[in-house]
């Protein structure tokens, strides 16, 4: 929902300090690449499916799911992977990728 009403604040509070993948080293690096593509013109719809979650102990999980991304110029149909850790305030995402 962030994601889709470009609500970036709320977006990035989904992610952890922590957070890292195979190109974004750190979580200012991956703000930095997601605030404009977050925050352009045009509607962004973005649906969820066959979400599996499995968990790795009490304070990691994984979730694996099926994104759909529409926007004025772009369609997309992904499988991603995101691994999530439990803090004091509740999960983070740590990690995603395809």
């Amino acid at each position: 929902e962030a994601w889709s009403s470009k609500n970036f604040e709320n977006y990035i509070g989904f992610y952890s300090k922590e957070f890292n993948n195979k190109k974004f080293k750190s979580i200012n690096s991956w703000s930095r690449y997601r605030k404009p593509r977050i925050t352009k013109r045009g509607s962004i719809k973005v649906r969820i499916t066959k979400q599996r979650v499995s968990f790795v102990n009490e304070r990691l999980a994984e979730v694996k799911f099926t994104q759909k991304y529409r926007s004025a110029n772009l369609r997309l149909t992904t499988t991603k992977i995101m691994r999530l850790k439990k803090d004091k305030i509740g999960w983070k995402i740590i990690y995603e990728g395809t």
